[in-house]
């Protein structure tokens, strides 16, 4: 952890050769009258030898692994034909008469854009998609739906920012081209 302390003269304003000092594990470095130095801790996480301290905790405390799809490989090869099925399957495609807004989640501003979007043009597509209908009010659900919002029940599993696709835990993949997170 890192402490900054700026020292002030008698009169309550900086010194006119400021001093600021920066204490980290017990190490102290002083500059006076410019910027202050990094002081890293020792050692630091990124030194070669950091893995044999016992100061910091390993990374394998702190990861887990799971098996990603390839959803640009699976949309390529769902592109590419006509008759055979990929699975994860492409349950929504890019509409070439509208674009396609996914809302993740629902906060109080969903409903405000959800209706802006929709009222900017016929061909918007919009998709909601929430753990569970049940944890949303009634009212809101109906006002989704009279926005021209899809609600779909499911948690997403997997997102592809940059090919703008998102994959739902039932492996359902939702292409996109604005997504919003709630």
């Amino acid at each position: 952890m890192s402490y900054r302390a700026f020292f002030l003269g008698a009169s309550g304003a900086f010194a006119s050769a400021w001093a600021l000092q920066t204490v980290a594990c017990g190490e102290t470095s002083t500059r006076a009258g410019g910027p202050p130095e990094t002081v890293w801790a020792y050692p630091s996480p990124y030194d070669a030898d950091a893995s044999r301290s016992s100061r910091f905790l390993q990374r394998r405390d702190f990861t887990t692994w799971s098996n990603q799809w390839n959803l640009r490989a699976l949309l390529a090869a769902w592109e590419e034909s006509d008759t055979e099925e990929t699975w994860p399957w492409v349950w929504t495609w890019r509409n070439p008469n509208g674009p396609h807004f996914v809302f993740v989640g629902v906060d109080d501003t969903t409903l405000e854009l959800a209706r802006s979007i929709a009222g900017r043009s016929e061909k918007n597509n919009l998709t909601v998609v929430v753990p569970s209908v049940d944890e949303l009010d009634a009212k809101v659900v109906g006002d989704l739906y009279a926005a021209r919002c899809a609600v779909i029940e499911q948690r997403p599993q997997q997102i592809d920012f940059e090919a703008k696709v998102l994959m739902l835990q039932d492996e359902r993949i939702i292409c996109y081209d604005k997504v919003f997170f709630s």
